[in-house]
């Protein structure tokens, strides 16, 4: 059976986030992962409406859990992200 929705309060290096996982049947789960100065999102997620919105995001691909986007490498990023010193292969944790 596919979780349907996953809410989860994250404490990540003493910051606090809020982590959404959608389960989708046949295929990685949508996760995103916000925190107080941008998000991470899973590759499912359009970089150009995020930087049409002036949003700090990276994405990270191949995550199946929150956790576990934790921990891959970020591949790409908005432009406001990048202003904030975020950098493609560096780790999501660091990058949020």
């Amino acid at each position: 059976m596919v979780r349907l929705i996953l809410i989860k309060n994250l404490n990540i290096d003493g910051r606090s986030a809020t982590g959404i996982e959608i389960g989708m049947p046949d295929a990685p789960p949508l996760i995103i992962i916000s925190g107080e100065r941008g998000a991470l999102l899973s590759s499912y997620m359009s970089l150009t409406e995020v930087d049409r919105h002036s949003m700090a995001a990276a994405v990270v691909k191949g995550a199946y859990s929150l956790e576990e986007m934790m921990e891959r490498p970020v591949t790409s990023i908005s432009s406001r992200a990048e202003s904030l010193g975020v950098k493609v292969g560096m780790a999501a944790r660091e990058a949020l």
